[in-house]
């Protein structure tokens, strides 16, 4: 996880140089040996990092319940040849991969990292694939959505090609995102100091791979959903026969805001962190009280989008129906049973 403890054992020594006029001292831990008066030293971020690691495992209940739902309902009931219906299917995926790794973390925000080396890697992979793929789709949806209800023409005039391009995009996404994220994977670093182990992302001296990151994964799609949802009100405002699809739009406008109400902060915490020198003791406290803030509202995200679709009454109907379809099974729910599900779904 980044930043897990660079802010703490940073103030923990300007904390140290502050109590003592002496040059010498030892800091082991937390204890601070100044002359003969040893003095425990209390980082300041502990009670956050507990804060943090409830509030991970809360989400990962909240998120695996509403996106697996989600994705049963899409599944079973739902027809995955409109183009929607498998963005949204892919969204959850990559919703639910990065709520795979969030009980991992809580462990490490309660205790310390206990999984090894090739966990580290391995969940720090899958927690950049899920946030980066999620950026990703939501750009592509929105362009999609441009297409369909302002440019129209060559676009919607043949539904199969335009299924193709979805299923296209979101097997790229999931390429793209894997190989975006290997640099993290690769300088994520398993370390052990006084037999407390850390899974980090090591610094690094370069800050070019941090700019490239804000202005394609963050600043970049900004301006596009913005120019282009600025485009799609307007159209759907101005014609008279599109009002039915303004719920539609709404509720993708919906989630592509929750996205970046949720990462944003978090994103511009990380960027000030990485590029400004925050040597003095009373910025860092409060840099990394606003990061502990920023970073609980960011892992949040992937548990919003379910409750957004609950606004759509499609969605809260299929979630119904799934609900009546589990509770008439006697029995573990198999390939064939979710089959008699759907053609009963489908009777009603």
């Amino acid at each position: 996880m980044p930043l897990r403890h660079a802010f703490s054992q940073d103030i923990l020594y300007q904390k140290a140089f502050e109590m003592s006029g002496e040059t010498n001292f030892s800091l082991s831990n937390t204890t601070l040996d100044v002359g003969d008066y040893p003095i425990e030293l209390e980082s300041p971020f502990d009670g956050h990092d507990g804060i943090t690691g409830v509030c991970l495992l809360i989400v990962f209940v909240l998120s695996m319940v509403g996106n697996g739902l989600v994705v049963s309902a899409l599944v079973c009931l739902e027809d995955l040849r409109r183009v929607s219906n498998l963005f949204f299917l892919c969204l959850a995926s990559f919703d639910l991969l990065f709520t795979l790794t969030l009980p991992f973390w809580a462990v490490y925000f309660l205790y310390h990292w206990v999984f090894g080396d090739i966990a580290c890697k391995l969940f720090t992979g899958a927690y950049f694939v899920g946030q980066y793929g999620s950026l990703m789709l939501l750009t592509a949806i929105t362009l999609d959505r441009f297409c369909t209800v302002v440019l129209k023409g060559r676009y919607t005039a043949q539904p199969g090609r335009r299924l193709r391009y979805a299923r296209v995009v979101c097997v790229a996404t999931w390429v793209i995102s894997v190989i975006m994220s290997l640099r993290e994977v690769l300088i994520s670093v398993h370390s052990s100091t006084n037999g407390t182990y850390s899974c980090e992302i090591e610094e690094v001296e370069d800050k070019f791979w941090t700019y490239m990151q804000i202005v394609f994964l963050f600043l970049l799609p900004l301006v596009i959903i913005v120019c282009c949802y600025s485009c799609i009100f307007r159209t759907v405002l101005s014609v008279p026969n599109m009002r039915g699809r303004y719920g539609t739009v709404v509720l993708l406008f919906s989630i592509v805001t929750a996205f970046f109400i949720c990462w944003g902060p978090y994103n511009l915490v990380l960027y000030l962190f990485t590029v400004l020198d925050l040597s003095v003791w009373e910025t860092n406290e409060h840099i990394y009280l606003a990061y502990v803030i920023c970073r609980i509202l960011a892992y949040s995200h992937c548990c919003i989008n379910p409750l957004l679709y609950m606004l759509r009454p499609r969605f809260r109907s299929l979630f119904c129906r799934l609900a009546h379809c589990s509770e008439n099974a006697n029995k573990p729910i198999s390939h064939s049973a979710i089959e008699k599900c759907v053609e009963m779904t489908l009777m009603e």
